[in-house]
């Protein structure tokens, strides 16, 4: 692979993962809902973001939208709840109905000693101010912005041309990936379409599907000995 063409590669991951990470640590705007209709394969609206033809309306959506997000990861009531961290997804049960596991567990310190080993810190990000309260390393947004800060330390690597310091970088977001995010990201995806149905189950689906997309071009580029197929 060329220079710039890992150069490339890489930023592009940094940007998705960013958009990810955005969708869960900070309130839904329009403009993020439209992005993850043009990502979505089935092309469907969810029912409550149909008609959309004005100012009053759009304000209408974007309440509902933030209803959701509130609804899904911050009130337990809410019938739609799913708690957003690993340790409570990796328990979750489909039947006899949807159940969850612990939150604050084991997996719960070794994502945190990810964190700190890599120097990454989850309270330094522009967060919905609610999440500031919440001393849980495993928060899926947490988790998505490790990634995109794996990503970034990787890119000034290439642009510095310290290839083995890159492929460190890109070797830690693989282990990460495999040992965590596709352990509970799909556990996630369907325990939102059985609760919510809406545009978080949606968003979820379609970084569930990314994350395999993404996982398999890791291991192409090292397979390939530093090529990748999408470069």
């Amino acid at each position: 692979m060329k220079m710039q063409d890992a150069m490339n590669w890489t930023r592009d991951r940094f940007h998705s993962y960013a958009f990810f990470s955005s969708l869960l640590l900070e309130e839904p705007t329009l403009e993020k809902w439209l992005t993850i209709q043009k990502l979505s394969n089935s092309g469907e609206v969810p029912e409550t973001q149909k008609g959309i033809k004005g100012p009053e309306e759009a304000q209408a959506a974007l309440e509902r939208l933030r209803q959701d997000y509130y609804d899904c990861f911050f009130v337990p009531m809410s019938g739609k709840y799913v708690p957003p961290y690993e340790s409570a997804l990796r328990g979750y049960q489909q039947k006899p109905k949807p159940s969850f596991g612990k939150l604050n567990t084991s997996l719960t310190v070794q994502v945190k000693q990810h964190y700190e080993l890599t120097g990454f810190d989850p309270y330094g990000l522009e967060l919905f101010s609610p999440l500031k309260n919440i001393p849980l390393a495993d928060h899926v947004g947490f988790e998505l912005a490790y990634m995109t800060y794996l990503c970034r330390q990787e890119h000034e690597a290439r642009k510095e041309a310290r290839q083995d310091k890159a492929e460190r970088w890109l070797e830690i977001q693989k282990e990460f990936m495999a040992d965590h995010l596709l352990m509970w990201i799909p556990g996630m995806a369907a325990a939102l379409r059985t609760l919510e149905k809406g545009f978080y189950a949606q968003a979820i689906r379609i970084l569930e599907i990314w994350l395999h997309d993404d996982d398999q071009d890791m291991k192409n580029y090292f397979s390939r000995g530093g090529v990748c197929v999408e470069c």
